[in-house]
């Protein structure tokens, strides 16, 4: 159903504003007549009408507002709403003015032969009583005649100045006067006109009835109308008129005089992108949090993978061990025990350091002193002992005699002809190099990739089987690792290489050798056609619709991109670019607390006031008009958006704006 264009609305005197509110929105019209009865406190006050105003220039309404309570008119008015004071009381309509009847004669007409025949044959009808068959015939006559009596009057010689429309209501009513042309009234009856067999006798029994005396009045005759003279206009409603002017004049230059601009900037701008990391998104399984939260459900699969790869090439490495044997010398009297896998250090051709190890344990006997008839004599004690270096190849092999110390554990190195021990060693040799096939790095790092591919999608095909895939899928975005994380920092549990890297193959002739790795994947299944990638454009846009620390000013249009998402089965972090559009102008919100700020207040109360909205980011610069207060009402308060100018040197005052729009 279309709107009505206007409507009606009255209001009792105990109706709130949102019971006059509900009347004028239920009436869906444009136009909206309210008819506010007196002492009906809602409205007598300022306050009720702006509600209702704000309310209606939302729906886009037009209200006016008739009432005889002068309280109520003076709200209205505050608040800039078209009002109408109207009479309490009954205005009684005027008794109408008496006039003369007159007839009227009708000029001559030449009528058709045929017409006149027929007309000739109508006045030999008798004139019948329309009663003449009703038993209340004599009541319906007398109020004929009393309907007549209230239809006549008497005009006086003046005609008074509503008499035209006396007149427009007499001819609604049925009675029509119109001046006369002079000569005598032609009267028309019930017996110029002909009537069937059936009205005849009842027309005769009328015409000597008891409406004899009405006959004369069911005749029409014409008016003569006097000659009106001309109407006499009153000189106050130009007086009143001329009042008006003068006083609208005078409001105009009052409010001129006393109207306030105020020059406001938009806040600085903080147009571009922001970007963001880690930002925390909410997580609802059930689904019950709505557009706040990401409806989802955690998944985990521990997942392992192998591939074999082969030894792409001959390497020479150590092969033989060196071994021999050292020759120890005791030159104390205590024997001195050498547990296996004591060391003996020394250094090979080139000066590098070589390490042995002791093959078994040994104890080193201790010298024994002997007298007889020509002396005394001392005997050292010595052993020899099989040693073997720690490293195989050549590099290991050494000279003779070039072992110089002993390292038991847990003691102090025992260097040799500077302690009690002398040590002598034989060449010691053994150590030597061969072509074999050695497992590398680089070997490793050729099948790493298919290794890392097939654990990735080992991972998602497990996380898969753990849901029912009719009702839920698993996010690709939200499964971690991702393949950009395995890439970089590989799998989060060490791989296992066999044989290890350096180590020769069993098999010569099958250089192969076997990498595994093992990880545990996450994931988050979503109900399947809403996939979290998709939540996130609605949950992303309320998220930091509800932050009050979000980059972008007042007036500015916030969007979002997201770059990125992860999930390490507990928190589901994103990372994106919070994008901030200029802003033009200041919003009709921003300027309505401008105005709020302003309205009555003195200049210091007006610029603390404002101090605060430019703390709150709501606006920028601003300049003051030089005056000691500022207006009570809105249409006094004229607030420019614009770069404030810098005061002018001559006068002191404000410069004009340089841009923006008054408000």
């Amino acid at each position: 159903m279309s709107a009505a264009e206007s409507a009606l609305v009255p209001l009792a005197p105990d109706d709130t504003v949102d019971t006059a509110l509900a009347k004028v929105r239920a009436t869906r019209s444009r136009m909206v007549q309210l008819l506010v009865p007196p002492d009906t406190g809602a409205f007598q006050a300022p306050r009720g009408f702006e509600r209702l105003r704000r309310a209606l220039e939302a729906d886009g309404v037009l209200l006016l507002v008739f009432s005889a309570d002068a309280q109520v008119i003076a709200a209205a008015k505050r608040n800039n709403i078209e009002s109408f004071q109207i009479d309490d009381g009954r205005t009684k309509r005027p008794p109408l003015p008496p006039r003369d009847r007159s007839t009227r004669v009708l000029p001559e007409t030449r009528l058709d032969p045929r017409d006149a025949a027929f007309l000739d044959a109508l006045g030999q009808v008798p004139a019948r009583d329309r009663y003449a068959d009703e038993a209340d015939a004599d009541l319906y006559a007398a109020l004929d005649d009393f309907s007549d009596a209230t239809q006549t009057y008497e005009r006086d010689e003046r005609r008074p100045a509503d008499e035209d429309f006396a007149d427009a209501l007499d001819d609604w009513a049925g009675i029509e006067s119109e001046p006369a042309r002079g000569g005598t009234t032609r009267r028309f009856s019930a017996a110029d006109f002909d009537a069937d067999e059936r009205e005849r006798p009842r027309s005769t029994r009328r015409g000597t009835g008891a409406r004899s005396s009405t006959r004369s009045r069911n005749i029409y005759d014409y008016e003569r109308a006097d000659e009106r003279e001309p109407a006499r206009r009153s000189p106050l409603p130009m007086i009143a008129l001329a009042v008006l002017v003068l006083l609208a004049l005078a409001a105009v230059a009052w409010g001129l005089s006393n109207r306030a601009t105020v020059v406001v900037a938009p806040p600085a701008s903080a147009a571009g992108d922001h970007p963001f990391e880690g930002v925390i998104i909410p997580l609802d399984a059930s689904g019950a949090g709505g557009g706040a939260a990401v409806q989802a459900a955690p998944v985990t699969a521990d997942v392992e993978a192998s591939v074999t790869g082969t030894v792409q090439g001959e390497t020479m490495s150590p092969s033989g061990t060196a071994k021999g044997e050292v020759t120890i010398i005791n030159t104390i009297e205590s024997a001195v025990p050498l547990p296996k896998g004591s060391e003996f250090i020394g250094a090979n051709e080139k000066g590098e350091e070589v390490r042995f190890t002791l093959d078994a344990d040994s104890t080193v006997p201790p010298a024994q002193t002997t007298t007889s008839i020509s002396g005394r004599s001392t005997t050292y004690g010595q052993i020899n002992v099989g040693v073997t270096a720690r490293s195989p190849g050549s590099a290991s092999n050494v000279g003779e005699n070039a072992i110089k110390q002993i390292l038991i554990p847990g003691q102090q190195p025992i260097v040799t002809d500077t302690s009690n021990f002398l040590i002598r060693n034989a060449p010691i040799g053994g150590g030597s190099e061969a072509s074999q096939r050695i497992v590398t790095r680089q070997d490793v790092d050729a099948v790493l990739a298919q290794l890392l591919t097939d654990l990735y999608n080992s991972g998602v095909q497990q996380l898969r089987s753990k849901i029912d895939e009719s009702k839920f899928g698993v996010d690709a975005s939200t499964v971690s690792p991702s393949t950009t994380q395995l890439g970089e920092n590989g799998p989060s549990q060490p791989l296992v290489v066999e044989p290890g890297i350096g180590q020769p193959v069993a098999d010569p002739n099958n250089p192969t050798f076997r990498v595994t790795a093992r990880e545990s994947f996450k994931g988050l299944a979503a109900p399947s056609g809403n996939s979290v990638t998709e939540q996130l454009g609605k949950v992303v846009r309320d998220y930091f619709a509800q932050r009050t620390d979000g980059p972008c000013k007042a007036g500015e249009t916030p969007s979002q991109e997201v770059r990125a998402v992860h999930w390490d089965g507990e928190r589901l972090t994103i990372d994106g670019i919070q994008r901030c559009g200029a802003a033009v102008g200041l919003s009709a919100e921003t300027l309505a607390k401008v105005k709020e700020t302003l309205r009555g207040q003195s200049r210091e109360a007006a610029e603390a006031g404002l101090r605060s909205l430019q703390e709150q980011g709501l606006i920028g610069d601003f300049q003051l008009p030089d005056r000691a207060s500022f207006p009570r009402f809105d249409f006094l308060l004229n607030v420019t958006v614009g770069q404030p100018a810098a005061p002018s040197e001559t006068t002191g005052q404000p410069a004009e704006p340089t841009q923006g729009a008054a408000q």
